[in-house]
């Protein structure tokens, strides 16, 4: 055989595995996985081809209906569909939840400390840009964009449980969170789009709930970045934001991290 010439491959509801090569350990499984790859082709001078990822024109993905508990058991993950091609560089989330297991009081005193507790729904998440090569070859994630909104953000917080022992604030800290993720990543844009967030606190002294509001949220964040060589280059995250507050009023900020 010469050449192996297909036009269309469709993987329809599969149940898919991600095995790490190295150890054989499984790192993700999903099912109702459907793939297809348009203009598969094999022969001597595909491999070369730097238009097509694993020797085809395109590889598309769909996830549907996906459900899966925290590993503390504390929240249900949903997604209503995981879709992605390689061809247009681009990953769309669609539905996605993070719904707390108990109502808010109830979830915190599970906890001997204090522990936010989050309820959060993301309408659409977009990737663009995204380089499938390198995040194949090396494992690293680098996309133009990634675009979050519309969505609702909800946090809550029992003021009648003491914080941890040896509590570090700064490591919460969105940009030095950041530096714990797993894979490396190097965002240059993240547009921000009509996100309502709450921040509810309760006083066991009142017995109270005081909720602040910011509406329709949006601006942009540039250069965010976990990969060493990146911040090398600039370790400086640049947030231009604008949101309005308890429904009355609208602020600018600019933050630099």
């Amino acid at each position: 055989v010469k050449s192996i010439d297909v036009k269309a491959i469709k993987i329809i509801n599969a149940d898919f595995d991600y095995i790490n090569g190295d150890n054989g350990r499984k790192m993700h499984a999903v099912k109702n996985l459907s793939i297809n790859v348009n203009e598969f082709r094999l022969d001597s001078v595909s491999q070369f081809d730097t238009t097509r990822f694993y020797y085809a024109k395109d590889i598309g993905m769909k996830l549907t209906g996906y459900k899966s508990l925290s590993k503390d058991k504390m929240y249900t993950i949903k997604v209503d569909t995981i879709s992605g091609s390689a061809l247009r560089k681009g990953i769309d989330i669609k539905g996605l939840q993070m719904i707390p297991m108990h109502p808010d009081l109830t979830f915190t005193r599970k906890y001997r400390y204090g522990k936010d507790r989050y309820d959060l729904k993301f309408n659409t998440i977009s990737l663009e840009g995204v380089s499938f090569s390198l995040l194949n070859a090396e494992g690293k994630l680098q996309a133009d964009t990634l675009k979050i909104g519309p969505a609702a953000v909800n946090i809550f917080v029992n003021r009648e449980l003491p914080p941890p022992p040896g509590l570090d604030k700064v490591k919460n800290f969105p940009h030095v969170a950041l530096k714990r993720l797993s894979i490396p990543t190097v965002i240059n844009v993240v547009e921000l789009k009509n996100i309502d967030l709450a921040y509810t606190e309760y006083n066991p002294i009142s017995q109270k709930r005081g909720t602040v509001y910011f509406q329709n949220l949006s601006g942009e964040i540039a250069n965010v970045t976990n990969d060493t060589l990146a911040l090398a280059k600039n370790n400086h995250a640049v947030a231009n934001l604008t949101a309005l507050v308890m429904k009355t009023s609208r602020i600018n900020v600019q933050i630099d991290f």
